[in-house]
């Protein structure tokens, strides 16, 4: 790896699409592109969002992100877990991992896998080719819960009754009408499941 571009250069510009803003998603060497991934601190913890590795993810954000976005972020926290929180991966690599074609153009599969994530905000880029990406998923948004099924709503209730329910036990029957309530440092609903 000898000649990174830093983010000082000239690629240091963004590309506007519908949802965000993205500089550049690469960073280019000898025509090959690489990604500095690291680990996202952000609002989503243990104590209320859901570790990548839970079925949660599975069970309802697979629909939401697809199948690649949901395969590469379990692929990079992966790969996270084993370097100290700090990996530069080749986008090549990640591309074949994914049984994608090794296409890093904008509009490839795995560039658009990529900027869903973004876009769900379970990764931040913070600089030229420099993601991070969350270790946790938070439970659905209100807009969300609305267009599951009876039988994924009552499933979903039971996975954030479990949550909540980890660390405190807080011991309140709530109506069948009242089961969406939000949390004070986000717009994010939580579904409490009926005891």
């Amino acid at each position: 790896m000898s000649n990174l571009y830093s983010e000082e250069e000239k690629h240091e510009f963004e590309i506007s699409t519908r949802r965000q803003s993205y500089k550049p998603l690469y960073i280019l060497d000898d025509g090959k592109a690489f990604i500095k991934f690291s680990v996202w601190h952000n609002s989503y913890n243990s104590e209320n969002s859901f570790y990548f590795r839970s079925l949660y993810l599975e069970r309802f954000w697979l629909g939401i992100l697809g199948p690649s976005s949901t395969w590469l972020l379990r692929i990079i926290l992966t790969e996270l877990e084993q370097s100290d929180n700090f990996k530069l991966i080749s986008a090549e690599e990640l591309c074949l991992r994914m049984g994608l074609s090794a296409n890093t153009s904008w509009n490839s599969p795995f560039s658009r896998s990529l900027r869903r994530l973004l876009d769900f905000k379970l990764a931040k880029q913070f600089g030229l080719g420099h993601i991070a990406i969350c270790q946790y998923v938070p439970p659905l948004s209100c807009r969300q819960i609305k267009s599951l099924t009876a039988e994924s709503l009552n499933i979903h209730r039971q996975f954030v009754y479990q949550l909540m329910h980890k660390e405190t036990n807080i011991g309140t029957n709530y109506g069948s009408d009242n089961y969406l309530r939000f949390t004070d440092s986000s717009s994010i609903a939580i579904t409490v499941a009926q005891p």
